[in-house]
C-alpha cells in the first residue's frame, strides 16, 4: 500500500471516529491519535524522506490536506459538543430572575432572651 492510499484510509477513519465522539475527552483522545508525535500521519511524513523526489510534493500536499481536513473536523466536533452541553444546562439548570430570592432575617437575638 502506498503512502497516498494510506492518507486517504486514514482520512476516513479519522472521519468515522469523529462523527462517533460523544464527548470531549473522546476527541481529546483522537486528537493525540491522528495528530500526536506517535500518530500515523506523522509516521507517513516522516517516510517521506524516502520516497522518489517526483512523488514528495504531491504526498507531502495531500497529507497537509489530510491534517488540516482532521483538524478542522475535530474543532467543528468539539463546538457541536460544547454547544449540546450548553444547551443542556441551559433547559437543566435555568433561574427565574423574577421570582423573590431567600429573606435573611435582620438582626439577632438579644443575649438574655437566650
Amino acid at each position: 500500500m502506498d503512502l497516498m492510499e494510506k492518507l486517504v484510509k486514514l482520512e476516513n477513519e479519522a472521519k468515522e471516529s469523529i462523527e462517533k465522539a460523544k464527548t470531549i475527552e473522546e476527541l481529546r483522545e483522537l486528537t493525540i491519535r491522528y495528530l500526536g508525535r506517535k500518530s500515523s500521519l506523522t509516521e507517513i511524513m516522516k517516510s517521506m524522506k524516502t520516497i522518489s523526489k517526483e512523488l514528495r510534493p504531491q504526498v507531502g500536499k495531500k497529507a497537509n490536506e489530510v491534517k488540516t481536513k482532521i483538524e478542522n473536523l475535530l474543532n467543528k466536533k468539539e463546538e457541536q459538543i460544547e454547544e449540546n452541553i450548553f444547551l443542556n444546562l441551559k433547559e437543566t439548570e435555568w433561574v427565574d430572575i423574577t421570582e423573590p430570592g431567600e429573606r435573611f432575617e435582620k438582626g439577632h437575638l438579644h443575649p438574655i432572651t437566650i
